[in-house]
């Protein structure tokens, strides 16, 4: 169970920072469009 919970871990780690780094680079024009004009 230890080492499940250790896999998912790091599992959801590096989907996290993938999506932070898409978001900042590559996928900006996409999230730019889900965030409200009136937002700064």
């Amino acid at each position: 169970m230890q080492l499940f919970k250790r896999i998912m871990r790091i599992l959801l780690a590096i989907f996290m920072i993938y999506a932070g780094v898409a978001h900042l680079t590559s996928q900006r024009v996409e999230f730019q469009k889900l965030v409200p004009l009136w937002l700064p």
